[in-house]
C-alpha cells in the first residue's frame, strides 16, 4: 500500500513539472501589454518594396498612412440583407424592388459572388425610400411640423432604427439640414423623403 502512494506522489510530481515545461507562464508573471504597443503592434505597417516616383523623383508612397488591421474591409450588403434592411424600416417595399437582384449583382443560384457596387444600385435604393416613404411615416408617429425640435427627434429616431451600431450624430446633423432647407423642395414632405433616401445610400447602410 506504501508503494502505491509512493507512486502516486511521484506521478502527481512529474505532472507538475512537464505541465511548467511545457507552459512556461505556470507560476510566472505574465507582463501586461501597454495600449501604445499594442496598437503599435496591430498596425499594418508598410512593407518595403519597388519605389513609384514622379517625374521629379518624390516617392509617391512616402505619405501613405499607417493604417490599423481591419481598415478599409467593408464589405456591400447583399441584395436579400439590403431588401430586408429597407422592409424592417418602411415595412412595405415597391413590387418593382423585388426584381432587382441583378442590379445589386445578386448571384444565380447555388453561386456565390460579392455584391456589386455600381450608380444604378444606388438609385434603386433612392427611388425605394421615396416611394416607401409614406409607409414609414403611416405606421409611425410621425409630425409634419417644422419646429426644429421635432425635426431633430424625427431625425434621432429613424437614425436609430437604420443605423444601429454606427455615431448617429454627423447622420441627424444631415437630416435635421436637409429637412430644414427649402431650397431642396418647398414641400415639407418632399424634404422628408429626400432627407431619409440620402441617409440610406451611404456606406453606413450598405456595408458591413
Amino acid at each position: 500500500m506504501r508503494g502505491l502512494y509512493l507512486s502516486l506522489i511521484i506521478l502527481i510530481l512529474g505532472c507538475e513539472r512537464n505541465q511548467k515545461d511545457l507552459n512556461p507562464s505556470v507560476g510566472r508573471v505574465i507582463p501586461t501589454e501597454d495600449a501604445s504597443s499594442r496598437e503599435s503592434r496591430e498596425k499594418c505597417e508598410k512593407k518595403s518594396g519597388r519605389a513609384y516616383l514622379d517625374f521629379d523623383g518624390n516617392d509617391l508612397s512616402a505619405s501613405r498612412k499607417d493604417l490599423k488591421q481591419g481598415y478599409e474591409q467593408m464589405r456591400l450588403k447583399p441584395y436579400p440583407v439590403l431588401k430586408a434592411d429597407l422592409t424592417r424600416l418602411f415595412k412595405k417595399l415597391p413590387k418593382s424592388f423585388a426584381t432587382q437582384g441583378l442590379v445589386f449583382g445578386q448571384p444565380e443560384r447555388r453561386w456565390h459572388r460579392l455584391p456589386e457596387a455600381s450608380a444604378p444600385a444606388l438609385f434603386v435604393i433612392y427611388d425605394t425610400v421615396l416611394k416607401s416613404f409614406k409607409g414609414y411615416t403611416a405606421d409611425t408617429d410621425f409630425s409634419w411640423s417644422d419646429k426644429p425640435a421635432i425635426i431633430e427627434e424625427q431625425c434621432q429616431k429613424f437614425v436609430n432604427q437604420a443605423f444601429p451600431h454606427s455615431n448617429g450624430e454627423p447622420l441627424v446633423k444631415h437630416c435635421q439640414e436637409m429637412v430644414q432647407d427649402k431650397k431642396v423642395h418647398k414641400d415639407i414632405e418632399t424634404r422628408w423623403a429626400h432627407a431619409f433616401a440620402t441617409l440610406l445610400i451611404t456606406s453606413q447602410f450598405l456595408g458591413y
